[in-house]
């Protein structure tokens, strides 16, 4: 899917994007570009309202077969500015152009490290900063470029330094990870579209469990499994069925046979069940929490959209027993 805005996307004649462990001085002089996931940010605590440098771990977006690299990218005035209430953990940098420096932290092993500040090499960067929820919805992210920040910073009150100075109004507090970037070892929000489902089975210590296998639109030619624990059968979701959409808070991410599988943790997830079929209600029919909020139908709308043009047959529906 599209990491860069139509104005930075890559063409057929055009290079793709560096891979982290292959940037190096000649990036920011040749204009070169890459995509990377936020690991970590750092604001300097001493004027969090208009921070001297934000510092930022970076990675190559996680494929669960992939190893990941890190590099540090120091952001300092006047991109500090714009910045300092637009980063989340998870959101993805598209830079292009950036400047590269020798390394000088102990926080990754890269050689090198990334900077912007307002010598000649970045002002000639452009950045676009794309959150879970724009991947999700295959949305584009805002292009910010040395000049716009500079432009809005001198009238001060309208444009991108102005927009800088408010917080993101569609947010609902949960991150949601799409399904090609799941980390072994880590906890997540995802929303899926049920692929197939089995009917209700007891542990060995009796236990009520299913398996769901999801999908979204990073990973439309496969599915995640979940396995999903409750003490009492009432309590497992009950799908409608195949199409439906499919919202859980806190779920682990597991290994299983080389690839990332999904747990259900009896006693701290939290599901939502929703309709898939365009022009039904986008409320949930089966919930083990009230917490749904604008956002959530948002995606769920979205994923009607993109369940319309998925091919007939990509997906093997089975109900299995």
């Amino acid at each position: 899917f599209l990491l860069f805005p139509s104005s930075m996307a890559s063409s057929p004649s055009s290079p793709a994007p560096v891979p982290c462990k292959d940037i190096n001085l000649k990036f920011g002089r040749e204009g070169k570009a890459t995509e990377l996931l936020i690991r970590g940010i750092k604001i300097d605590n001493k004027d969090p309202e208009n921070p001297e440098y934000i510092e930022v771990l970076l990675q190559d977006i996680p494929r669960w077969d992939e190893h990941t690299e890190m590099i540090l990218l120091n952001i300092k005035r006047p991109w500090s500015v714009y910045f300092r209430s637009k980063l989340s953990q998870l959101d993805v940098l598209s830079i292009r152009g950036c400047r590269v420096l020798t390394r000088n932290n102990n926080l990754t092993a890269h050689d090198f490290e990334l900077q912007l500040d307002d010598t000649k090499e970045s002002r000639k960067a452009q950045i676009s900063v794309r959150s879970s929820r724009h991947r999700l919805l295959d949305l584009e992210g805002d292009l910010i470029t040395f000049n716009s920040i500079f432009e809005d910073a001198k009238n001060n009150e309208k444009g991108l330094f102005a927009k800088a100075m408010k917080q993101d109004t569609v947010v609902s507090g949960y991150v949601y990870t799409p399904l090609s970037e799941l980390q072994p070892g880590l906890e997540c929000n995802i929303v899926g579209v049920v692929a197939s489902y089995t009917h209700p089975r007891k542990t060995r210590k009796n236990d009520s469990y299913i398996v769901v296998s999801i999908s979204d639109r990073t990973i439309p030619n496969g599915v995640i499994n979940m396995n999903i624990f409750a003490a009492k059968e009432e309590d497992l979701p009950r799908f409608h069925r195949i199409g439906d959409i499919f919202r859980v808070h806190r779920a682990k991410v597991d290994l299983y046979s080389g690839r990332p599988s999904l747990v259900y943790q009896k006693f701290k997830s939290s599901f939502l069940c929703i309709d898939g079929r365009e022009g039904h209600s986008t409320e949930p029919y089966g919930f083990s929490t009230e917490n749904y909020t604008e956002v959530d139908k948002e995606l769920v709308v979205s994923m009607r959209k993109w369940l319309l043009d998925v091919p007939v047959g990509q997906w093997v529906f089975v109900e299995r027993r």
